[in-house]
């Protein structure tokens, strides 16, 4: 899902998702290995031999596929390692102002309690405003008030949550459709490098905004149960504050880690790599023979749909599935 792969590292999806991300990668391999395959099986049916390529590089640059292309492991356990120690480093603070504010909450409601009544069942209820709110009075608070105030808190807690949910779907919503539009308008050229960047632009803007509304909304939730306190309140929105600018700071460091760039520049040199095989398959397939006017096997190689698991580098694959984008949907277009 689109949002569990956001956090940090969120922008090129890694430490949320690593297996999964290595599986794109080895099914890449996989589709080289075949793709490989495909076109030495034709060029020897037909006699071609090494000499149809262009040069002696390009020949070279086949024939050392496989040793080309291997997944970065050092890298990528390295960057890994970086985000599990981001997160534990995240996940130590917010325990600890979560048991923080527990304690002090404790404290505040051992001298003030909310208001409430007895009803005829000789039940009780809060007793609440003309704003749904309920009247804050001093006062011990007693093991049955408690329980009716988490029993409120928790009320209001998911009717948040649905709301933030609702919110969620609408972006998720809204970017796959601008996504699809953008595939569908570059089907045929998503193998160009500025076609590429573009999507990536559009993808990395995207988790931006999306990582941002997570954290207003994470907010929003440790807020709802802070009681109407100066000093709690004041302790809560600074530990909001620093949470943002830790994720923002661990952030930044990823982005200009060696070891991500290494991992990134490996996924784009072998979708380049996988699609060029298979763009060399394809012009072989489409010679005379094919077509009984040469102009038509022209023709069907530019109008035809690039599948973009291949074209694409693998952190964009994932965004693009997470997003449950499809090839067939460019087809259909």
């Amino acid at each position: 899902m689109f949002w569990k792969s956001l956090g940090i590292g969120s922008l090129i999806n890694l430490a949320s998702d690593v297996k999964r991300r290595r599986d794109v990668c080895l099914i890449q391999q996989q589709n080289l290995i075949s793709l490989r395959d495909a076109l030495n099986q034709l060029l020897a049916s037909r006699g071609y031999t090494g000499n149809d390529f262009e040069d002696d590089s390009e020949k070279e640059e086949l024939a050392e596929a496989l040793d080309q292309f291997y997944v970065p492991e050092e890298s990528n356990e390295a960057v890994t390692q970086m985000q599990s120690d981001f997160y534990s480093r995240r996940r130590e603070f917010r325990n600890d102002l979560s048991k923080r504010l527990g304690i002090l909450k404790d404290l505040f409601y051992s001298t003030h309690c909310l208001k409430s009544r007895v009803l005829p069942s000789g039940a009780s209820e809060l007793v609440l405003n003309e704003d749904g709110q309920p009247e804050l009075i001093e006062g011990c608070e007693s093991p049955e008030l408690k329980i009716l105030r988490e029993k409120w808190e928790k009320g209001l807690r998911q009717e948040l949550i649905d709301k933030h949910d609702a919110v969620r779907d609408q972006f998720v919503s809204k970017l796959r459709q601008e996504l699809l539009s953008f595939l569908r308008f570059n089907r045929t050229k998503l193998d160009q490098p500025d076609v590429c960047q573009v999507l990536t632009e559009k993808v990395v803007e995207a988790k931006r905004e999306g990582a941002k509304l997570m954290q207003e909304q994470e907010a929003e939730l440790w807020m709802l149960e802070v009681p109407d306190d100066p000093e709690m309140i004041a302790i809560a929105k600074d530990g909001l504050e620093k949470i943002a600018k830790m994720n923002e700071e661990e952030l930044h460091l990823e982005e200009e880690s060696e070891d991500m760039q290494i991992i990134l520049n490996f996924e784009r040199e072998l979708a380049s790599y996988i699609f060029r095989c298979g763009q060399e398959l394809r012009l072989k397939r489409y010679d005379s023979s094919d077509f009984l006017d040469p102009r038509e096997g022209l023709k069907a190689r530019e109008e035809e749909v690039i599948d973009f698991t291949n074209a694409l580098p693998a952190h964009l694959v994932n965004c693009l599935t997470d997003l449950e984008i499809t090839n067939e949907e460019l087809m259909d277009y």
